[in-house]
């Protein structure tokens, strides 16, 4: 499959941009599979790579949700309070539908963690730097339920607003229910997938060397023991990012489709992921961390998946670039 002119003039000016560009693009479409790689010379012999895959990582803890939703072990109606019997009783706590949709209340931008975190985020993209925000970016229990009693959550249900906290809290129930961890929950599920290149963590040989917006190499996140993992601890390659795509896309297992309904609370918004309003058989998710970014897009009218994998953080080109090539299909 060729990519129409369009496409490749985006790609052209991208790598231009950052030198140090590598972009994974995987389409599936009609029953085609089509990978290809791009540096600053252009489309390259394809060569499979490793990526973190940020975000993304939030519709895989929200597929093994809808798992234990299909085999009733969950409900969206829970409290979150169900699976951290501890807590104090009294507290003003958010469903499990709400931290799937982002509307709990919780706001990452209001956090004091996150508003220490988020400058050191800026020095992680434009200079390089990530040393003291990867030390604020993690979280043990103690933490998480220091912040689960302290929260106060004044627009539960009623606002959007995008929740790394939230997802964190989501993927913890799942492992509570699970009775292990969530690091060994998912690498469980994503095998059961028949998912065999995507890990939690960025020890991963043949990892992509990520690199920020000035060009300098930027750190990889170290996800051992932090329980911000559901949020985006997953880093996979092209190859198992379509294969995702298209089990979602096929509804198998079946399951799956509870993902991709309209919700109570956000009509923007399925289990995890956002719903295209201009086209409402396509919807997707990004993840962007200091190094890397990246975009999983499923269409269904169109039968197609897309995917891109890049290892500098390039967000407002990728939007483009997934637009573009849809509407070549």
């Amino acid at each position: 499959m060729n990519l129409s002119e369009k496409s490749q003039k985006l790609i052209e000016k991208a790598t231009k941009k950052h030198p140090n560009l590598k972009l994974s693009v995987g389409i599936y479409h009609k029953g085609e599979t089509t990978l290809k790689l791009f540096d600053k010379t252009g489309e390259i012999p394809y060569e499979s790579h490793f990526y973190e895959i940020g975000s993304i990582t939030k519709v895989f803890t929200t597929s093994l949700l809808a798992k234990f939703l299909a085999e009733g072990a969950m409900s969206l109606e829970d409290s979150i309070g169900k699976y951290f019997p501890t807590l104090e009783a009294g507290l003003v706590l958010p469903t499990i539908e709400e931290l799937a949709t982002h509307t709990s209340g919780y706001n990452d931008n209001d956090d004091v963690a996150w508003r220490e975190a988020l400058p050191l985020m800026f020095e992680v993209l434009f200079k390089g730097d990530g040393t003291r925000a990867m030390e604020l970016l993690t979280m043990d229990r103690e933490e998480m339920l220091r912040r689960l009693s302290q929260a106060k959550l004044k627009n539960r249900g009623k606002k959007w607003a995008y929740s790394n906290f939230g997802m964190a809290l989501l993927g913890q129930a799942l492992a509570e229910v699970a009775g292990i961890s969530y690091r060994e929950l998912m690498q469980n599920y994503v095998l059961e997938l028949g998912l065999r290149q995507t890990f939690i963590g960025t020890d991963v040989e043949g990892m992509m060397p990520g690199y920020n917006m000035k060009g300098k190499p930027a750190p990889n996140f170290d996800w051992k023991n932090n329980l911000y993992a559901p949020a985006g601890a997953l880093t996979s390659n092209v190859e198992d990012i379509v294969a995702f795509g298209k089990l979602h896309l096929m509804g198998t297992p079946d399951y799956l489709n509870l993902t991709h309904e309209v919700t109570t609370f956000q009509k923007d918004m399925g289990l995890g992921w956002w719903l295209d309003k201009k086209h409402p058989s396509r919807f997707y998710h990004g993840g962007n961390t200091p190094g890397y970014s990246s975009q999983l897009t499923i269409d269904k009218e169109k039968d197609a998946v897309v995917v891109l994998l890049s290892n500098v953080y390039v967000y407002k080109e990728r939007e483009a670039l997934v637009e573009s090539i849809l509407a070549g299909l």
